[in-house]
C-alpha cells in the first residue's frame, strides 16, 4: 500500500542496476512482456501498473502526474530502496520526466519513450513549442 492505495508491480531477478518501467495509457506492466527477458539479464527490473490500470487501485483522485508521481517516489523509497533508472512510455514518459525533475535524488537516469509533451488540439496547440517552432517555420532546403 502506498498512501492508502494499492500499486501493483512485477519484479525481476536482481541482475544489475534498478530499472523502473512505467507504461502508457490503456495497458499495464505486462505491455513490457516482450522486452522483460532481455532487460532482466542486465537490470533489476520493476514494472508498475499505474492507478486505474492492471491490478492497481482505481481511484480518480490519483489520476494526475503529481499524485501518481508522488506515490511512485514513495514506491521507490519504500519498496525498491535505492535510486533507479526510470523508463516511461507515453504518459509513463510524463511520469518519468516528473520524477527526474522533482525527485532527482531517486533517479539515476531517465529514458523517455514518446511522451506527449505537446498538444495538437487547436487553439491550445498554437501556443505550444511544437506548433510555433516546427509547424510555422519555413522548411530549409539543402
Amino acid at each position: 500500500m502506498i498512501n492508502g492505495s494499492s500499486l501493483n508491480y512485477a519484479e525481476g531477478p536482481n541482475n544489475g542496476p534498478v530499472l523502473l518501467l512505467i507504461h502508457g495509457q490503456a495497458v499495464d506492466w505486462k505491455n513490457y512482456a516482450k522486452v522483460l527477458p532481455k532487460l532482466s539479464q542486465q537490470y533489476h527490473v520493476f514494472a508498475i501498473d499505474c492507478y486505474g490500470h492492471g491490478n492497481s487501485t482505481r481511484i480518480p483522485e490519483k489520476y494526475s502526474t503529481v499524485a501518481m508521481g508522488t506515490d511512485i517516489s514513495i514506491f521507490i523509497e519504500t519498496v525498491i530502496g535505492e535510486p533507479v533508472v526510470v523508463s516511461g512510455h507515453s504518459s509513463g514518459g510524463l511520469l518519468a520526466a516528473w520524477l527526474a525533475a522533482n525527485k532527482p535524488d531517486l533517479v539515476q537516469g531517465v529514458v523517455l519513450e514518446d511522451p506527449p509533451f505537446f498538444t495538437s488540439v487547436l487553439p491550445r496547440a498554437e501556443k505550444s513549442w511544437n506548433y510555433v517552432d516546427l509547424a510555422l517555420r519555413p522548411l530549409t532546403t539543402f
